[in-house]
């Protein structure tokens, strides 16, 4: 009997030794899955925004064959003084972009054309009174753009997963038209005039920088800021006088312009929006 309930004991110990095993292993908790953004993909968009550009005219007023009406040095040079110097030119600009964008990390290269409507206008003009007739000397000059295209690469750091800072820089191009006027009034006798314009497609570079923040998986905003630099343009006006030989009012100026703009980007899912962590 004592050994019966030796042999049922051990038993019984063992069973228990082998529950308590079971117990101490359990199954694996995984905890629910974190979309994380991506940047990763191709994208279209819409921007607006404003330009400026504060250009510094450099003319000269000149008659190289002598004989004309303000060929006096004190003319000449007024005329000159009052025509040099800067333009104002201010305007809007908008249009449409698309890109495409990698990420590795926290790090996003992308790439970025755009194509947008670009009014920057600007004028200057003077009334010189002559130093040795009635007459008054009215020499006018403007300057415009109408679109601008750009083609750059984007290179930034996400700041947070739908936080991207960026700096872009690249090729820049837009269509640019110099223009001038003169007339002269207040004297019957002189009625010189002319007037003429030079347009020009100017291609240079610019450089900026931005801000841009995923609303959700697809939609997007920025804000942008670029610097411009197209190079120079000139423009030659042959002013007529009755009787006498033709004037040259000439001038050029650098084209330089600052652009600040907000936008809307739009990115497809087939690029690779979302990525799991666990």
């Amino acid at each position: 009997m004592k050994k019966f309930i030796a042999i049922a004991a051990a038993i019984l110990g063992t069973a228990s030794i082998a529950s308590a095993a079971d117990m101490a292993v359990k199954a694996p908790v995984y905890s629910a899955p974190v979309a994380v953004y991506s940047w990763t993909g191709f994208y279209v968009g819409l921007n607006a925004g404003y330009a400026w550009s504060d250009p510094f005219i450099t003319s000269n007023f000149t008659c190289p064959a002598g004989g004309c009406s303000v060929n006096v040095p004190a003319n000449l040079a007024n005329i000159i003084a009052a025509s040099t110097g800067r333009i104002s030119a201010r305007g809007f600009t908008g249009g449409g972009q698309a890109g495409y964008n990698w990420q590795s990390g926290n790090f996003v290269l992308g790439v970025e054309t755009d194509i947008d409507a670009f009014d920057v206008k600007g004028s200057r003009s003077a009334a010189v009174q002559s130093a040795t007739t009635a007459s008054i000397f009215h020499p006018a000059t403007s300057l415009s753009t109408d679109w601008l295209f750009t083609l750059r690469g984007r290179a930034g750091f996400a700041v947070a997963p739908t936080v991207l800072l960026y700096a872009t820089g690249g090729l820049a191009v837009t269509e640019a038209r110099l223009s001038n006027a003169y007339t002269t009034t207040n004297n019957p006798a002189n009625t010189g005039a002319g007037a003429s314009s030079s347009s020009k497609t100017m291609a240079g570079w610019t450089l900026g920088g931005g801000i841009e923040w995923a609303l959700n998986r697809n939609w997007s905003v920025k804000g942008e800021y670029l610097y411009a630099d197209f190079g120079s343009i000139s423009n030659v006006t042959f002013v007529t006088e009755p009787g006498s030989n033709a004037n040259v009012f000439a001038t050029s100026t650098p084209l330089r312009t600052q652009i600040v703009r907000g936008g809307l980007n739009y990115k497809f899912d087939w690029g690779a929006p979302v990525v799991a962590r666990y």
